[in-house]
C-alpha cells in the first residue's frame, strides 16, 4: 500500500513539473508580445536582441514540454506570424525568423503549414534564400510524400535562384506525389526547357503524351515536342 502511495506521488509530481514548465514556456513565448509593443521605446539592436531571448532553441524547448509540444509549436506559430507582420509593416527586417522556423521544426517536424508559411517568407520577404531551402530540404525529409514541400522548393528555384534544371527535377518530383496539381508536369518540362536540359524536357512531355486522354493536352504535348526538334512517332 505504501508502495503503491508513493508510486502515485511521483506520478503527480512529475505531472506537476510537466505542466510548470509548460506554464513557463507558454508565458515566455506570449511574452514577445508584450516585448514588441515597448519596441518603439527601444533601439533596432536592443528590440533584436530582446525578440530572440523570448525564442529559446528548440533544443532546449522540446524534453522541456515533452508530450506538449504540439500545443507549444502552434503557439510558437501564431508568435512568428504576429513577428512577421510586425516587421513587414515597421522596418522589415527579419532577423530571427529563421531561427523561430527553427524552433518549429524541432518540435514539430510534421508541422506542413509552417513549413509551407516559413519557406516562402523566408525567401522572398526575409531575402534568406538559402535558409529557406534548408527549411525545406529538413521538412521533405520528414515528409516525403507531400507534394508542397517539393513545389516550394522548385518554385524558389525557378523563381529566385533561376536554377531552371533544378527546379525541373523538384517540378517533376512533385507532380509524381500524392494529390499534386495535375500541372505540375508540364512546368516540370518548362524549367528543363528554359534551362537547356532539352533531352529531360523531351521525356517529361513525351510521358505527357503518351499518358494523358484529354485530347487538348495531347495536342499541347505534341506542339511542345516539336517545338524541341522532336517529331512524334
Amino acid at each position: 500500500m505504501l508502495l503503491a502511495n508513493l508510486s502515485f506521488k511521483q506520478i503527480n509530481y512529475r505531472r506537476i513539473i510537466i505542466l510548470v514548465t509548460l506554464i513557463i514556456g507558454i508565458l515566455a513565448v506570449w511574452s514577445i508580445q508584450f516585448n514588441l509593443d515597448l519596441s518603439r521605446k527601444t533601439t533596432i539592436r536592443e528590440q533584436l536582441m530582446e525578440e530572440l531571448s523570448y525564442f529559446p532553441s528548440g533544443k532546449f524547448l522540446k524534453p522541456a514540454v515533452i508530450e506538449y509540444q504540439t500545443a507549444v509549436a502552434d503557439i510558437i506559430y501564431l508568435r512568428a506570424i504576429q513577428y512577421y507582420a510586425h516587421h513587414l509593416l515597421s522596418d522589415r527586417k527579419y532577423i530571427w525568423l529563421n531561427h523561430i522556423f527553427n524552433i518549429l521544426n524541432a518540435l514539430d517536424p510534421h508541422f506542413i503549414g509552417a513549413f509551407d508559411f516559413g519557406s516562402i517568407i523566408l525567401a522572398w520577404d526575409a531575402e534568406q534564400i538559402d535558409e529557406a531551402m534548408k527549411l525545406l530540404y529538413s521538412a521533405i525529409a520528414n515528409n516525403p510524400t507531400n507534394w508542397k514541400l517539393v513545389f516550394n522548393a522548385a518554385f524558389i528555384e525557378y523563381m529566385l535562384t533561376k536554377d531552371y534544371v533544378s527546379a525541373g527535377y523538384y517540378f517533376e518530383i512533385a507532380s509524381k506525389l500524392p494529390e499534386t496539381w495535375a500541372i505540375t508536369n508540364r512546368w516540370a518540362a518548362f524549367a528543363f526547357a528554359r534551362g537547356g536540359a532539352t533531352q529531360l524536357a523531351v521525356e517529361v512531355w513525351y510521358s505527357i503524351y503518351e499518358t494523358t486522354e484529354n485530347r487538348k493536352l495531347k495536342e499541347i504535348a505534341e506542339r511542345e515536342l516539336q517545338r524541341l526538334g522532336f517529331k512524334v512517332p
